[in-house]
């Protein structure tokens, strides 16, 4: 009797652990989510540029940086993304990034977990606004017939 009872304890003790599970940082108190941030090197909102695999699950993945928070100069920058969570990334795609510089390489490294750790609100709140790094080009206008008749018309009278 005493087994048993012992077996049913432990299994009820037990909580459920997963081979590849992400982690979140949101019910962390600010200072201890804060401590978080400040190890992340890099944090850009940015659009994906190019995808390419490298090794099994491992992408290539190049950004155009429009808007930066931490440890960006430039406006454009490679990551590795590891990706056992089967996340797609699409080209012409906008996406929050947290990265971690890579010593050996001179690009950075993104998990799929990055991007539901952190909140990007409590982020904001830690670093700002962040500054713009690429704006978007407005797309000339194209008048059409009629428009440029009705100018031409005002034109004369003015």
């Amino acid at each position: 009797m005493k087994i048993f009872a012992l077996i049913v304890f432990l299994i009820f003790s037990c909580n459920h652990a997963f081979a590849h599970s992400c982690a979140t940082f949101s019910q962390l108190n600010d200072k201890d989510y804060n401590e978080k941030l400040n190890e992340v090197d890099k944090i850009f909102y940015g659009e994906v540029i190019s995808v390419s695999e490298t090794e099994n699950k491992i992408y290539l993945v190049k950004f155009k940086v429009i808007r930066a928070w931490k440890g960006i100069e430039s406006k454009e920058i490679s990551a590795k993304f590891s990706n056992p969570c089967g996340i797609s990334l699409i080209v012409g795609e906008k996406r929050m990034i947290y990265g971690y510089d890579l010593k050996t390489e001179n690009i950075i490294d993104v998990n799929c977990c990055n991007f539901g750790l952190f909140d990007d609100e409590r982020m904001k709140r830690e670093y700002g606004e962040g500054k713009i790094v690429e704006v978007a080009e407005p797309k000339p206008e194209t008048e059409g017939f009629f428009v440029w008749v009705w100018r031409k018309i005002t034109s004369v009278f003015s």
